[in-house]
């Protein structure tokens, strides 16, 4: 098993930047970065093959939308 944080909305992952295009935004660079320890703390190891996945997220509120999270 393998847990990470809860990633940043999809909503939230990238920002236009004028004359640039499309740029990840900080919220999104410090989850890659804070699931980037977990899995090195947690010593993941690289897996070739097909795989299963099993995804658990816990709400922030009732409202919270799960789809996007998986996304």
């Amino acid at each position: 098993f393998l847990t990470l944080p809860a990633p940043p909305s999809v909503n939230k992952l990238f920002k236009n930047l004028p004359g640039r295009g499309r740029a990840k935004t900080k919220d999104y660079r410090d989850w890659v970065m804070e699931a980037a320890v977990e899995m090195r703390g947690q010593r993941a190891k690289r897996v070739c093959g097909p795989v299963v996945l099993m995804i658990s997220v816990e709400r922030d509120h009732a409202a919270a939308d799960i789809d996007n999270r998986c996304k």
